[in-house]
Order: C-alpha cells, then structure tokens, then sequence
C-alpha cells in the first residue's frame, strides 16, 4: 500500500508540477520526512509584471518586492503583498494558558488581513468570505493557507481558494468560495493548491480537492530545489520554503529562490 501511495503521489507531483507549464501560484503545507511542519509558496508569470518580482524576507515575514525598480507594475495592488507570515494565539478554554503558533501564506493582500483580525479570534474561513477573486483579466483565484502548531502533537491546515463563480450566478463579479481543512499525520506527505489547474486561454481556475504531493527531504534547501527545478523553467519566478524545526520557541528553516535580481533605481 506505501509503495501504491508512494507512486500516485510521484504521479501527481508530474502531472500538476513537472509537466504543467502553468498552475500559476503554488501553496504547499505538510510534513517533512521527519515529520516537521512545512510551507512551500511558489509564484509563476508570462507576463513581465507578473515576472518582475522577488521574494525577500524580514524575520517571520516573506514579502513580494520588484526586481527592476526602473520598471514599475501597473498594478502594485496584485503584485507587492506579505505572502507569509505568523502570530502566537492563546488556545480557547485553555487551562494552562496554552498558545498555538498560526502560520499563514497567500498570494494576496489577504494575508495581512488574516494575520490583523485573528488576533480578534476571528476564524480563517470568516475572515476569508469577505474577498473576492482577484479583479484581473483572468480573474485570478485568491488562495490561502494556513497551518496550526502548538500543543496539538498533530498540526492541522485550512486552505481556501476563492474563484470566479459559475457562469450561471446572477453577478458576474460573484466569488466561490471553497474551504478545506485537512490534519497532517503522514510525514513525507503535502497537499497542494494553485490559482490555475495549467495553460490555456481563458486560464482554467483551480478545481476540485487540495492534491496530495510528496515532500522529499527534510531541509528548506532540499525541498526548495525539488519543486523549483520541476516547475517550468520560462515561467517560474519566486519560490520559498519554511520548515517549522522547533515548538516554543519556534524557529524555523527558511530557503528562498529567486529567478531575477534586485535591480535598484
């Protein structure tokens, strides 16, 4: 049965990463080999201000930045954003004034959002109903995820992708809004979503369940170097990856890739 799994997760990992010119942007959580909580976040882009990009980090924090500042986006507002972050949350009806770690990454605005109105208790899923898609030509879908680490032995993740609704809804500009929560027990073992399933024209919106993806290695680096070199190579732009190495205080094993360079005024 491991062997089985083993070779569908190989499966999946061709199909929707190594030989899929473009799934748009990629959010990946599970566990290492060793069993250790990690977030994968990668962006892709065909055109140059979905290209001109960067991800640099600040501490626990991961932003986009432009690489050639001599050449600014027409629309900073989709394209400069905190992707990842995280906050320390007390554990409702905790006795012992028990804390949990909250990491969060999106490929929007949405994150600063999520990381403001949790520390309000509010839930991922309600802060999320507020947004909509992207409002883009390709009505981009929003995607978010977020993994929970404290005094639960097993971590949990919540994803959502929010897409452009059914062509048969009222308002055009309506949003569908898809939540999944998943526990992570399996070491080796991710879950993956993306804005787009591949190519095409219109862009076909991400569907279905999150993908199950395997995580091979258990440092940033390794596995920063596994999916980077699988994703197509003239469209790939940012990739970073956090594996969450000790619980209180936590710290955590970061490695970022970048296919351009900053290039100041």
């Amino acid at each position: 049965m491991e062997k089985l799994k083993a070779v569908q997760l190989d499966a999946n990992f061709f199909s929707h990463i190594y030989n899929n010119s473009y799934p748009g942007r990629i959010i990946l959580g599970g566990l290492t080999e060793n069993g250790l909580p990690v977030f994968l976040y990668a962006t892709m882009g065909r055109q140059f201000d979905s290209q001109n990009c960067i991800f640099v980090r600040n501490g626990d924090t991961v932003k986009t930045e432009i690489a050639d500042e001599t050449r600014p986006p027409a629309n900073p507002e989709l394209t400069l954003y905190d992707a990842m972050g995280n906050i320390t949350l007390q554990v409702p009806r905790s006795i012992e004034n028990s804390t949990e770690q909250v990491f969060i990454v999106t490929n929007g605005k949405q994150t600063t959002d999520l990381l403001t109105k949790m520390k309000e208790t509010k839930a991922f899923a309600i802060i999320l109903k507020s947004w909509k898609h992207e409002p883009d030509s390709n009505a981009t879908p929003r995607i978010s995820g977020m993994m929970i680490v404290g005094e639960n032995p097993v971590p949990r993740i919540e994803f959502s992708v929010i897409k452009k609704a059914p062509v048969l809804v009222i308002d055009e500009n309506d949003s569908q809004h898809n939540f999944f929560n998943i526990e992570l027990k399996q070491p080796g073992l991710g879950f993956c979503i993306s804005t787009y399933m591949g190519d095409g024209n219109p862009l076909p919106s991400f569907k279905g369940e999150p993908i199950e993806m395997p995580i091979k290695g258990n440092y940033a680096e390794e596995i920063a170097n596994q999916y980077w070199e699988a994703l197509n190579s003239d469209n790939r732009v940012s990739l970073v990856v956090q594996v969450i190495t000790k619980n209180k205080p936590f710290l955590c094993d970061w490695h970022i890739i970048n296919r351009f360079q900053k290039i100041n005024k």
